[in-house]
């Protein structure tokens, strides 16, 4: 058994804490002050992430806001390794709030770490029978408790391990204020043009006004297709300044990032993003298994929206808390003034 410890480095003596506990029942543990000079630290960190069979995410104060320790959590999701602790009052970035989450003060650390040596190896053994344990024990022991999200929509909170996605019934998305004053370029690479459909429909039915090219390629509904016939490039003129003269006037650029859309010669798109970073217009999502390091400097130091599940018949809070996001009139800067 190894279970991969990330952390933000002030965090150092509580992960030493947990850590120690961990091994002390015989599990295996690797956390990144391990590495020796003149390693890899790279390759270091990719390997054991792939090796290990749990990954600990202790989110706090500090982690929530360390590029790191988001882009190993995103890897643990992607690959169904996801442990994630909660010290209070720290609060989870929005992408990772969907899973059920061990929360804990500062102060109760000590006296529940044998707990968490059980839940975890309980996890562990249960990955490699593998399925979940839901047993009452497990669920006792983890001590779930509310996330503040389901105030909107309810879940049987017993029903889910630590680490395990939350699943909402269908709820209707709030329509948010000053959506009909908003509009929204879209920036995404070509090839993700059918990815986009259930985004653009659920703006589009928020009253949000929307401008992306060819929308015709989306395989939009015809009700949907008309709202955006006046969106478009036009069959006249230079393509690519209609496109700019488009994101100068949208009070949003909302970047989609993809597979596709990191991938060589997508200058357009680069472009596009850069304009909204430098427009302090700048909103993103993503809408596969990209990852933050996958995007990279400057965009990760930014909230990126999961939509990667998205779908018409799934409630998404991300998508909703996106939508909210677009309708501000609020800027947002990531480049340092």
């Amino acid at each position: 058994m190894l279970v991969y410890l990330s952390y933000s480095r002030p965090d150092i003596v509580i992960a030493e804490v947990i850590a120690k506990r961990l091994e002390a029942v015989g599990i295996r543990v690797f956390r990144d002050n391990e590495i020796s000079a003149g390693e890899s630290w790279e390759s270091k960190i990719q390997s054991n992430l792939t090796e290990a069979d749990l990954v600990i995410v202790i989110w706090t104060e500090s982690s929530v806001i360390s590029p790191l320790v988001k882009a190993e959590a995103d890897f643990a999701v992607r690959h169904d390794k996801m442990f994630p602790i909660l010290l209070e009052p720290a609060e989870i970035p929005i992408q990772f709030a969907k899973f059920n989450t061990l929360r804990i003060t500062s102060h109760e650390l000590q006296k529940r770490t044998l707990d968490i040596a059980e839940i975890v190896r309980e996890r562990i053994s249960s990955k490699i029978r593998g399925h979940f344990a839901k047993d009452h024990s497990t669920r006792k022991s983890a001590s779930i408790r509310p996330t503040g999200l389901e105030s909107i929509v309810d879940y049987d909170a017993a029903a889910y391990s630590v680490g395990e996605k939350i699943e909402y019934d269908k709820a209707k998305y709030a329509r948010p204020r000053g959506a009909s004053g908003a509009s929204i370029f879209v920036a995404h690479a070509s090839a993700d043009k059918p990815k986009l459909k259930p985004v653009i429909e659920g703006l589009l039915e928020s009253g949000f006004r929307i401008w992306v090219d060819k929308p015709q390629n989306i395989g939009l509904s015809d009700y949907h297709a008309k709202l955006l016939a006046k969106s478009r490039i036009r069959f006249e003129g230079d393509w690519k300044e209609q496109i700019n003269q488009a994101a100068r006037r949208a009070t949003k650029i909302l970047a989609c990032w993809s597979r596709d859309a990191i991938q060589g010669r997508r200058e357009q798109f680069h472009y596009e993003v850069y304009m909204g970073l430098i427009s302090q217009k700048l909103t993103q999502c993503r809408i596969d298994d990209v990852s933050e390091l996958d995007i990279g400097f400057p965009y990760n130091f930014g909230q990126v929206a999961d939509l990667s599940t998205f779908s018409s018949d799934k409630y998404l809070f991300e998508f909703q808390y996106l939508m909210d996001d677009l309708a501000s009139k609020k800027r947002t800067r990531l480049l340092p003034s």
